[in-house]
């Protein structure tokens, strides 16, 4: 018998069989078989492949670093998590830049350093609040007081 004739997504004697294959996979028109595409397994070719691999017959092995990143089961590209990039998300997050995909910016000053992940500034000595805004500097009181014949000034609570 002579089964190439069938309609695509038909199988067997007479074409009268659904083929069952998803994701794109062809079907086998005599017995129904599926060939998956890249990034698919399974009978139906209905289940991705496993975490770490991608490609055709899952065959590739996905190069995401350890921070958390994600393999496209198709074609291998890593998805970075919040603070990492470069192509096998191995890199943090260049200075001043913070999140997923590092596209956000930070603003943090005085000499402040930003989380790569969620962007929280970590204040440098002498400085603190949430944009490290708030220095010593501007917590500590200056009186200046003029006498007849001299000027006196209280810092830290003596007079100089």
């Amino acid at each position: 018998m002579h089964y190439s004739g069938c309609e695509a997504g038909m199988y067997g004697v007479g074409c009268r069989e659904m083929c069952r294959c998803g994701n794109g996979a062809s079907c086998d028109h005599i017995g129904g078989g599926c060939t998956c595409t890249e990034g698919w397994q399974g009978k139906h070719c209905d289940k991705p492949c496993p975490q770490g691999f991608y490609g055709l017959e899952c065959q590739g092995v996905c190069n995401c670093g350890n921070n958390g990143a994600e393999c496209n089961h198709v074609t291998g590209e890593c998805k970075c998590s919040a603070g990492w990039t470069g192509e096998d998300c191995s890199k943090s997050c260049p200075l001043g830049t913070y999140g997923e995909e590092c596209q956000h910016q930070c603003h943090c000053g005085n000499g402040g350093t930003c989380d790569p992940v969620s962007g929280a500034c970590v204040c440098a000595a002498g400085w603190r609040g949430n944009h490290c805004q708030e220095g010593e500097a501007k917590r500590k009181c200056h009186f200046i007081v003029v006498f007849a014949s001299k000027i006196e000034v209280l810092r830290e609570g003596i007079w100089h």
